[in-house]
């Protein structure tokens, strides 16, 4: 809860009623870099419910070859490889990534306007 601004310690405790799920969001925006409004936006969208729960026992469950396989069944499909992050980037990293794709994309286009 120290690594984060006064005021995204203000909204968790506002919001949520449960302990767990503030260190769950107070780390997520850490990681994540969230501002405040972000952090709000995930916590009235339950993103706690989605992702918090969905923790999985597959590496300890199953040796590394089918553990493995089994994170990456449930993983969400997406494919930002051609944005050339590490496999950890924060949130804030993948927008600025996908928003210089978009703007080079329309490039050529608005210039033909």
């Amino acid at each position: 809860m120290a690594e984060i601004p006064w005021g995204h310690n203000v909204t968790l405790l506002e919001k949520l009623k449960d302990s767990a799920q503030r260190i769950w969001y107070a780390r997520q925006a850490t990681v994540n870099g969230w501002s405040r409004s972000m952090l709000d936006h995930w916590i009235e969208s339950e993103l706690y419910s989605r992702q918090g729960a969905a923790v999985t026992n597959f590496k300890q469950a199953l040796p590394p070859p089918q553990s493995d396989l089994a994170s990456e069944i449930v993983r969400d499909p997406y494919n930002f490889d051609f944005l050339m992050l590490r496999d950890q980037a924060a949130e804030r990293e993948l927008e600025n990534g996908l928003l210089t794709h978009i703007r080079k994309f329309l490039e050529p286009i608005s210039k033909s306007f």
